[in-house]
């Protein structure tokens, strides 16, 4: 750690739009965190509201990892910069070669660890929530540890989806892999063809079963939920009244879930 507190640096900067962003940074002296992917980690920036800039303070928030557990050139965050917020609206826009500091704990059970083999996974996430699926599928996509995987990605506006093409190519190569983005405004000249609509009530009336043909049961399927709280407690409330039982570390169950703020 260098004498100003930060351990880590910024090594590329991806822009999906204005706000959103993929962040890339590595550890000094490789010191890469070990982690289950759908876990997070903090990273920080100076407190450049305190006069004594090498006081060793930082602004920190908590970030899901999207890369893989087998990545060490760099840990992935793709994070969207909050108006009101403290760190993101200033760290997606440093500049490569930027000083940060990260966090050497990750945290959060938001994981695939306790779900059996050959289940279908229906993860469903709003905006920068589909972090954590990135990392579940990149870690282990060729390890048989579903029997499909099926991510609901909701956004307000096309230039909203993050990971759209690498995201699109995954669905094409991988028979088991279905990729359904989801917006709920667009431009009246868009050329926008996909799923329109709330992702609450795409998962109510069935258009997730009719267009991947799979029925998510609670008798075969887990359904995990990352972002909008909003999003996340009514779908909750719903899986909840058609059967699905909440997973928690000593009452294991069928759906798993992560507020994003």
């Amino acid at each position: 750690m260098s004498n100003d507190g930060t351990n880590a640096t910024i090594i590329e900067r991806l822009p999906v739009n204005e706000t959103h962003w993929i962040i890339r940074v590595k550890p000094d002296d490789n010191q890469f965190p070990i982690f289950e992917p759908g876990q997070y980690v903090e990273l920080g920036i100076p407190d450049h509201r305190i006069e004594n800039s090498s006081s060793k303070k930082f602004l920190r928030r908590y970030y899901s990892i999207a890369s893989s557990v087998s990545n060490h050139e760099y840990v992935e965050f793709y994070l969207v910069a909050v108006e009101q917020g403290m760190v993101s609206p200033t760290i997606v826009h440093l500049p490569t070669d930027s000083r940060v500091y990260f966090g050497n704990k990750t945290k959060g059970k938001f994981t695939v660890a306790g779900v059996p083999e050959n289940k279908n996974l229906l993860m469903i996430a709003t905006g920068t929530g589909l972090a954590p699926y990135l990392s579940i599928y990149r870690s282990f996509h060729d390890q048989n540890r579903w029997k499909t995987m099926t991510i609901v990605h909701g956004v307000r506006y096309s230039d909203d989806l993050g990971y759209r093409e690498e995201l699109e190519r995954l669905a094409k190569e991988d028979a088991n892999f279905f990729y359904l983005p989801a917006i709920t405004r667009e431009a009246e000249r868009s050329n926008w063809k996909g799923l329109v609509g709330r992702v609450t009530q795409l998962v109510k009336d069935k258009s997730i079963q009719q267009i991947t043909g799979i029925e998510y049961s609670p008798e075969n399927c887990h359904v995990f939920l990352c972002g909008n709280p909003y999003m996340v407690e009514a779908l909750e409330e719903y899986c909840l009244t058609t059967g699905f039982k909440k997973h928690t570390t000593h009452h294991p169950g069928n759906l798993h879930f992560e507020r994003y703020w």
